[in-house]
């Protein structure tokens, strides 16, 4: 009987060259919304760059501004372009094809990211993984509001949405990969951790925490 092994994959960043989350936005988010909260963005965003705003904080708000009201239909459509049109030209090669060998091995991926699931779902689902993410929530008639379902999928609340899902103690080897320091409590949760393309030892990351 082979092992079983589990890798748990960060996206923007580790999976892609760059930031994904900011482009959707930019490119969803409709230009009267951006004139009308753009007083209230930009102080926000200089403050992030200032290191005093935490950038979890930052994207709960850019969602709240940018979504709130908005059909969720139209958002998923969205996505889905971006999935197709746009994720392509920013992914990694060889960290697609470490997901197509892991998955020819039968090992189970998922990815783990705080971007947003409009279009990572259709992206993953190309290829048969599994997904934990930000998710917007919608009201009974389909209308965004906003706010996350499950908060945002950062930091320690990386690993309370994985232990949700998945079974640690299932697997003989977890493998994790990340290039922040909000992906660190999901590293330390692996026997292998690798940290900027880096491998590294898990627990030896408490202290950028």
């Amino acid at each position: 009987m082979g092992t079983k092994t589990l890798y748990l994959l960060d996206f923007d960043g580790t999976i892609t060259y760059s930031d994904t989350f900011t482009p959707f936005i930019l490119r969803t988010i409709s230009l009267p919304r951006k004139v009308v909260f753009a007083p209230v963005f930009i102080p926000l965003y200089c403050l992030y760059k200032l290191g005093i705003f935490p950038a979890s904080l930052l994207r709960q708000w850019v969602v709240y501004m940018g979504f709130v009201g908005v059909n969720k239909h139209t958002v998923e459509r969205a996505g889905q372009r971006y999935c197709d049109n746009t994720l392509a030209g920013v992914l990694r090669p060889d960290m697609v094809t470490l997901i197509q060998q892991a998955k020819l091995n039968g090992d189970c991926v998922f990815v783990v990211s705080a971007s947003l699931s409009a279009y990572l779902q259709p992206w993953c689902k190309t290829l048969n993984i599994g997904l934990l993410c930000s998710d917007i929530a919608s009201n009974e008639r389909g209308i965004l509001t906003g706010r996350y379902v499950s908060g945002d999928c950062t930091g320690h609340n990386k690993v309370t949405r994985l232990l949700e899902q998945v079974n640690l103690s299932d697997f003989d080897t977890i493998i994790a990969y990340g290039d922040t320091k909000e992906d660190i409590p999901l590293l330390r949760t692996a026997n292998l951790a690798y940290y900027k393309g880096r491998k590294v030892e898990p627990l030896s990351l408490c202290a950028k925490n």
